[in-house]
């Protein structure tokens, strides 16, 4: 499945909301498994953008910001 593929899915769809969550799970013999849990909320766009390094970078615009994964440089975002 492609970007393009997920996007002709959704063409006629007025909702466009994403929530994608990341787990890690840490277990050590004789523990309890330790659970770290990610979420990220964003928008699919209407058309890809930019140089996708993974299927949504080009067609996710996170929650807050303007344009697509893709099209942001987070070196310089998160530059302080």
């Amino acid at each position: 499945m492609t970007s393009s593929d997920i996007l002709n899915l959704m063409k006629d769809k007025d909702h466009r909301k994403l929530e994608i969550k990341d787990v890690l799970v840490y277990y050590e013999p004789n523990y309890e498994p330790e659970i770290f849990v990610s979420k990220l909320y964003a928008n699919l766009a209407k058309k890809a953008q930019g140089i996708r390094a993974n299927l949504l970078d080009g067609i996710m615009i996170r929650d807050g910001l303007n344009k697509a994964q893709s099209l942001i440089d987070f070196g310089q975002t998160f530059n302080y």
